[in-house]
């Protein structure tokens, strides 16, 4: 099995670093040739169930992970359907189209387009590609982290953004595999899209009765059952920022790297704009800039 995601770099920011006074990294994951990250767990995944002998992908995603399911059709030559819902970004749904994808809007919410995804999949004898629940995927987030292990020093923190907690999940696989178990997590939402905070608080899962935040690709209801068990292995500590603070984050990131990242990426690189007091306690942190294709030129300009 050939992987088809890319090994991407780590760079110092220097504007990051002069700005908070700390060693700012950043893992380039706006790199991978679908845009983000979800090119590691989702392209394993995909080439998992067809290795087993499943002859089309299925997925339920408005976002990235729907947007990697469809590429990697493309790159192996099998159809793709991809199950979005009515709310998507119209740019995100011509994306997919253009790598040959089958896109079917059902629902205004994630959930509901997962829930047709699987009914298609039942009558296909098939099985959908989560884009954040499934030990696969994690499996191949980890591996951020074994790169990571081979190109750098090991961080005081990683600082990463949460949606369905998959991105979470991943790296801690990673982290665990290396004996890097005392690298503490900073687990960054939006504002309207914080149910891992808000899970943290309850001491159980939590599930939002609707997502008001903007940022559309961090809008899970509920984190997976991984991401919230991680946050008992874990030093993780939460921060809620603002849709605001997140798209601000962006233009900023712009303006320092000459690179474009959606504002589920910006709710990261936000706690280093705004120098979050959860920074205090770190010297070096590790951010992983976890890309996105929701967001264009036009939207920070």
């Amino acid at each position: 099995m050939c992987a088809l995601y890319i090994h991407t770099p780590v760079i110092r920011s220097i504007p990051m670093s002069e700005r908070t006074g700390k060693n700012i990294q950043l893992k380039l994951e706006n790199l991978q040739p679908s845009g983000s990250f979800k090119m590691r767990g989702i392209s394993l995944m995909c080439q998992h169930l067809l290795s087993n002998g499943q002859q089309q992908l299925i997925s339920s995603s408005g976002g990235n992970a729907g947007y990697t399911a469809a590429y990697t059709g493309h790159m192996l030559g099998v159809p793709a359907t991809i199950f979005v819902p009515e709310t998507t970004n119209e740019h995100v749904v011509q994306m997919m189209r253009k790598v040959g994808a089958d896109v079917r809007k059902h629902g205004r919410f994630w959930e509901e387009a997962h829930t047709a995804a699987l009914a298609f999949a039942r009558e296909n004898h098939a099985e959908v590609i989560h884009p954040f629940d499934n030990p696969v995927v994690w499996q191949g987030h980890a591996t951020m982290i074994d790169e990571v292990v081979k190109q750098t020093s090991k961080p005081d923190a990683i600082l990463l953004t949460v949606g369905g907690g998959g991105l979470m999940a991943g790296v801690a696989m990673g982290l665990k595999r290396h004996g890097w178990t005392d690298v503490d997590i900073i687990a960054i939402e939006t504002l309207g899209a914080d149910s891992l905070s808000q899970a943290i608080k309850a001491g159980h899962a939590v599930r939002l009765e609707a997502i008001t935040s903007s940022v559309k690709t961090l809008g899970a209801n509920q984190v997976c059952d991984e991401a919230f068990r991680v946050t008992k292995e874990f030093d993780v500590h939460s921060v809620v920022v603002t849709d605001a603070e997140a798209i601000q984050a962006c233009k900023v990131f712009m303006e320092d790297h000459r690179m474009l990242v959606e504002p589920a990426c910006g709710a990261a690189l936000s706690v280093l704009n705004n120098h979050h007091p959860v920074l205090d306690n770190y010297s070096n942190i590790m951010v992983m800039v976890c890309g996105g294709i929701s967001f264009s030129v036009k939207d920070v300009v």
